[in-house]
């Protein structure tokens, strides 16, 4: 409980918040709402996953008992943010500069957070179709050429 206390005391210090902030922004530039999109498909691509493993191993009591679903799984998950984090660092980044008085503006972390968005909605997809959901291949597949379309490779 001695963490505990010490967790609070540093989340209520008024100069931690400003500086994080400023750290954040910084990094990731303002708060849009491309970004909370994206976060809010990372969790449900996270609980549909779940769904899957809580599916396949006849419930989610049983899947967490059997280490279907285990806190190894979800630091996969956690790498995955970590990279997605990375690459909207290096979008953000990108815009500061400016090529021979060109400027990228906003469009690489726009450009960024919708390709991450793309191959989210469509694990989202593929993990509905695994939990029984019927209908959803057409999508799976259109959004499928369209990360084909973009990254110029079968992926």
């Amino acid at each position: 409980m001695e963490i505990v206390k010490h967790w609070e005391k540093l989340i209520e210090a008024w100069q931690i918040k400003i500086l994080l902030s400023v750290c954040l922004t910084w990094l990731f530039g303002d708060y849009n709402a491309g970004l909370g999109a994206l976060g809010c498909l990372v969790v449900l691509d996270w609980l549909t996953k779940w769904g899957v493993l809580s599916k396949d191993a006849g419930g989610f009591i049983k899947a967490w008992q059997t280490d279907t679903i285990s806190s190894r799984g979800m630091r996969e998950g956690l790498k995955k943010i970590i990279w997605y984090m990375l690459a909207l660092i290096a979008a953000h980044q990108l815009e500061q500069f400016s090529i021979i008085g060109y400027s990228v503006g906003h469009a690489a972390t726009e450009i960024m957070s919708a390709y991450l968005a793309l191959i989210e909605a469509k694990s989202i997809l593929e993990n509905l179709r695994d939990m029984g959901m019927q209908g959803v291949d057409p999508l799976i597949a259109m959004l499928g050429r369209k990360q084909t379309e973009i990254t110029g490779g079968d992926k």
